[in-house]
């Protein structure tokens, strides 16, 4: 997205004079920059706006498709409309008035820039900030993310300030580990620094990466494994885990780079949770050193997995390694619960059994 367009609706009434040919009756222009803008909504800064742009469909790096009202009243086809364009979609009469009706993109005037630009982005979204402050001096709950959205806005036109509130708020939860869905915060505070680096903001840049760096390996709670805070091409589960929850690995996968190849899963872990480990197309070689039970679909899906060793009795939910093609050898202990063909499909029989 290039937010440094701006897109501008135009209307304009004019009649026809015997003496004096055409008499411009006004131009109303109605302006908003890219950056305001989510498929499917205007956001306009005035309040009072016509209705004729009725969606907006897709928004791209130098162009928007919109579909627009006709004058006749009907919505017209998607029209893409590049930087630097203008679609004259109509006109009608009203007795002698006429009046017509324009949708423009184009780049930023140095003028705009100045009420539309990163610094009046920058207070606009302090000014939001501070509107919701509650007496704690924290946010309050129902207007963060329009607060956040604010900041967001600003700091895609460029303001180095407004990076700076996003990897702090996105510091703060990284430091509270509040939640069951903490993982999106590490992906995210990553991607805040590194804009922030392009930024050049420097100082606050080597701050926030320094504490991001003290984060644990592991987010832990209760004994509960939620998630996996660092990238390992090899993992070895910490021995106070006594449950793994589901999805755990397999939705930390989603945002690694680093493929994760080999697991170790120690005597505590009694517990592994649905889909934990789901779809983890890298997975070689999976070794659970005690008793557990194992959900359904927990390795389903991991197409190069070729090594299973289950040391202790394993209790095995059906779909558990459904669709792991490449699977040639399972050890499990004697005395294990499972069915063969629910658990590894009807093709592939348990390699060895150990007597325990």
């Amino acid at each position: 997205m290039n937010d440094k367009l701006i897109l501008r609706l135009i209307e304009s009434s004019y009649k026809e004079c015997e003496v004096t040919g055409r008499d411009m009756g006004g131009e109303s222009c109605y302006e908003t920059p890219v950056s305001n803008i989510t498929t499917g909504m205007v956001r306009w800064p005035q309040k009072s706006v016509p209705d004729h742009i009725v969606n907006i469909n897709e928004i791209g790096k130098d162009y928007i498709v919109l579909t627009v009202r006709t004058i006749s009243g009907t919505v017209s086809h998607p029209i893409t409309l590049r930087s630097g364009e203008t679609y004259d979609y109509g006109w009608y009469s009203f007795g002698e008035w006429s009046y017509s009706y324009k949708v423009s993109l184009s780049e930023l005037t140095a003028e705009q820039l100045k009420y539309y630009g990163p610094e009046s982005a920058f207070r606009k979204a302090r000014k939001c900030e501070e509107s919701h402050l509650r007496e704690d001096g924290k946010i309050d709950n129902s207007a963060y993310l329009e607060t956040k959205s604010a900041y967001e806005s600003a700091a895609r036109l460029g303001s180095s300030e407004a990076y700076s509130w996003l990897v702090k708020d996105a510091l703060t939860h990284i430091r509270t580990y509040r939640g069951k869905q903490l993982w999106t915060y590490p992906a995210y505070t990553s991607q805040a620094l590194d804009i922030l680096l392009e930024a050049e903001a420097k100082s606050l840049g080597d701050q926030a990466r320094a504490i991001f760096e003290e984060r644990p390996d592991f987010y832990i709670e209760d004994g509960i494994l939620y998630d996996i805070l660092r990238e390992y091409s090899d993992i070895i589960i910490p021995d106070e885990v006594t449950e793994i929850s589901g999805h755990c690995f397999s939705r930390a996968a989603i945002r690694c780079e680093q493929p994760l190849e080999t697991v170790v899963i120690p005597q505590s872990v009694k517990t592994i949770g649905e889909r934990a480990f789901l779809d983890l197309d890298n997975l070689k070689y999976v070794e659970i050193e005690g008793s557990v039970t194992i959900g359904e679909y927990a390795f389903a899906n991991c197409s190069k997995l070729e090594e299973v060793v289950i040391k202790g009795r394993a209790n095995i939910e059906k779909n558990a390694f459904s669709n792991c093609t490449s699977l040639k050898r399972v050890t499990l202990a004697k005395g294990s619960k499972y069915n063969c063909e629910k658990v590894f499909g009807t093709k592939f029989k348990v390699t060895e059994i150990i007597e325990n």
